[in-house]
């Protein structure tokens, strides 16, 4: 399988064709907006998970006491 893997990997590299691409300085800009609105996302879901255990865990001592 892994020779498989490697063969299919190097037929595929060779077979590449240059793209001839433009990215404007605007696709910077939105890959940058998608890079910390991703990390607003992670950040406010882990917030949020972090505030569901310290209730769970609060309310764990709450109820020994």
């Amino acid at each position: 399988m892994k020779k498989f893997l490697l063969l299919a990997t190097i037929v595929f590299i060779s077979l590449d064709s240059p793209a001839h691409a433009y990215l404007d300085p605007g696709a910077t800009s939105i890959v940058l907006q998608w890079l910390v609105g991703g990390i607003a996302v992670g950040a406010t879901a882990v917030s949020f998970f972090y505030q569901r255990v310290k209730d769970f865990f609060s309310s764990l001592i709450k109820a020994k006491k």
